[in-house]
Formats: structure tokens, C-alpha cells, sequence
């Protein structure tokens, strides 16, 4: 009985010291510092293009062109109610919209009824500025994700970040001219 044990268990054994020896090879060494500035950036570059056209709502209703905001390099980031992303994002691109003055941000809610989505923002002390895409073709345009943002700068997209933005990423994006 006992000699059916070791095969079985010697097989798990060398498992566990292969995966030891691919993590301490694949380990990088401890001084290596983390990438920062356009370093950061570069994995979410992308061939300049000019924004495709969207027109949104402002929260009295009024519409407006979305590239009429473009006025100084400029963070757009789609979010909707519904968005788990989106509960721990808003907070941290409020707080920068807050901090800084050299980009601007801009929210742009999805689908959602503005009701719903200023119930939200109120929710999460979010006050940056919120504009509506109520049926959803501005989101379809930019063909986005939920959440994604895009860093605009002398009126093109120089930057995609599908999913949640980081605060290093933010602060990454203080670096760009």
C-alpha cells in the first residue's frame, strides 16, 4: 500500500520544486524600480487619432459637442451605475480632477438615467464634471469598454486605458506634453 504512495507523491513534490524554480526565475530582481512617467504610459499608447464625434448632455439637459471640452489636454472616461470598476474609480479621478489643474477630467455616464447616475455620484462624493450618453452612442463611437478612459492632448487620443485607471497612471499622465 505504502509503495503506491510514493509515486504519487514524489510527482507532487518535484511539482512543487519546479514551481519554486520558475517563480525565483521568473522574479525580477528586488532593484528593479517600477516604471513611472511615459515608461508607464507606452503600453497604453496608441497611433494618435482624432476623437470620433459624440455629443452628450450636460446635467441641466442641454446637449452639447464633446470636442468643444478639449481645450487643454483632457482625461474622457466612460462609467455607468452598474459598474463595480467604477464605485473605486470615480472616487480616485475625482480626487485628481481635484488636485491638479493641468488636465481636465471629464465623466461620461453610460446608459444610465441622470437621475441614477447623479444618485450614484452623490453616493461616492463624486463632483467632477459628469456629462450624459443616454443611449449609448458615444460609448458605441469611442467603441469603449466599461470603464475606459482616454487621455486626449492636442486633439487627438494619445492614450487608451481599458478598465480602471490607476493613480500612477494618473500621475503618469502629468508628465506628457
Amino acid at each position: 500500500m505504502l509503495s503506491r504512495l510514493v509515486a504519487p507523491l514524489v510527482f507532487i513534490i518535484a511539482l512543487v520544486a519546479l514551481a519554486f524554480v520558475m517563480q525565483t526565475l521568473g522574479s525580477s530582481p528586488s532593484d528593479d524600480k517600477p516604471l513611472t512617467g511615459p515608461e508607464l504610459l507606452k503600453q497604453f499608447e496608441i497611433v494618435e487619432i482624432v476623437p470620433p464625434a459624440a455629443a452628450v448632455t450636460d446635467r441641466g439637459n442641454k446637449k452639447l459637442d464633446l470636442s468643444t471640452l478639449f481645450t487643454k489636454p483632457t482625461l474622457v472616461t466612460f462609467w455607468s451605475v452598474n459598474c463595480g470598476e467604477c464605485d473605486t474609480g470615480l472616487p480616485v479621478l475625482d480626487n485628481f480632477a481635484k488636485s491638479q489643474n493641468q488636465i481636465s477630467v471629464i465623466l461620461i455616464d453610460t446608459k444610465d438615467a441622470s437621475e441614477d447616475a447623479e444618485a450614484k455620484l452623490k453616493s461616492l462624493n463624486v463632483t467632477t464634471a459628469t456629462y450624459y450618453d443616454s443611449d449609448g452612442s458615444t460609448f458605441q463611437n469611442w467603441e469603449a469598454t466599461m470603464p475606459a478612459s482616454y487621455f486626449v492632448i492636442n486633439g487627438k487620443i494619445k492614450y487608451y486605458f481599458p478598465g480602471r485607471i490607476g493613480q500612477e497612471h494618473l500621475d503618469a499622465l502629468l508628465t506628457v506634453n
